[in-house]
């Protein structure tokens, strides 16, 4: 609940944000300001912008104005989301270009990226992102500093294979996504998780309910995708989590043709303290022209 509380009152700090802003006849836009991007590489450069189209844009300015951009770890004003951890260093993200200069009339952008380096620890991952948008002060006596704060949930790439490195409470499935492709009726297809814990530990799983305020405003659904009917997909209630890493089976049975293209089960994780970890389960309808 105390997660969900930071959670809104960083939603409405972005809003006075926003407001204050439309008051001195500005906007900065980035749509949405809280976003999913997934499967983000290791030990490469990514183009945040042109790979999932977020771009960080500035108009409507009555004077010349610079901003930067600045990013940081979001519990550093104590904001946290159910599921994700601060990312390591803030600095593996910057733009293009580093500051923004606006002029009255036009409209300017800058590119996000993230460069996480070479490190297999990384896979798997889920990392909170925070971007302070902020003009560079001007010294004009009575005037109102325009801003915004973004948030990004970054999903790294998954890999079955790698071994994570883990905190005192550390906890993390591999890999971090399953997916199951051209499923027809009647098929009924396996896969397997480990879940690794710094510390062996019981977990209680359970699929995360989408009606929930958790459901709908922290763990967000992959684009793209509908929630799987409840029952459909099957896993363990409970796993111990060990450092060398506990597998378990999932099971996902088709009696009819899937009711989308592509759908999705999200599996959480929780130990007795309360933390929170999970994982997504894809599945894909198998298209016409590829019926056995």
């Amino acid at each position: 609940m105390k997660k969900m509380k930071n959670c809104n009152k960083i939603f409405a700090f972005m809003l006075l944000l926003m407001i204050y802003g439309s008051l001195m006849s500005a906007t900065i836009r980035v749509s949405p300001t809280t976003f999913l991007i997934q499967n983000v590489p290791i030990g490469e450069e990514c183009n945040i912008s042109e790979k999932y189209g977020y771009k960080i844009k500035i108009s409507r300015i009555s004077f010349r104005t610079l901003f930067y951009m600045q990013p940081s770890k979001p519990s550093d004003i104590g904001t946290s989301v159910t599921g994700f951890e601060d990312i390591i260093d803030e600095n593996f993200f910057y733009t293009k270009p580093e500051t923004i200069q606006v002029t009255p009339d036009s409209m300017s952008s800058a590119e996000m990226y993230i460069n996480f380096p070479d490190d297999r620890s990384l896979y798997n991952r889920h990392f909170l992102l925070g971007v302070d948008v902020s003009e560079v002060a001007r010294q004009v006596r009575g005037t109102l500093a325009i801003g915004a704060y973004l948030i990004l949930r970054i999903e790294t790439e998954p890999n079955s294979e790698a071994v994570p490195v883990l905190d005192s409470e550390g906890l993390l499935f591999v890999p971090s996504v399953v997916e199951f492709e051209t499923l027809a009726v009647n098929d009924t297809v396996y896969g397997n998780v480990k879940l690794f814990a710094a510390e062996s530990v019981w977990c209680e799983l359970y699929r995360l309910d989408p009606s929930s305020a958790v459901a709908e405003k922290t763990i967000l659904l992959s684009v793209g995708h509908a929630r799987v009917p409840e029952g459909l997909v099957s896993f363990p209630d409970s796993v111990q989590a060990t450092p060398e890493g506990t597998s378990f089976e999932i099971r996902v049975a088709l009696s009819e043709r899937l009711l989308r293209s592509r759908m999705e089960e999200i599996i959480i994780a929780k130990i007795p303290e309360g933390k929170k970890i999970f994982f997504r389960v894809k599945l894909k309808r198998i298209k016409r022209s590829q019926k056995r």
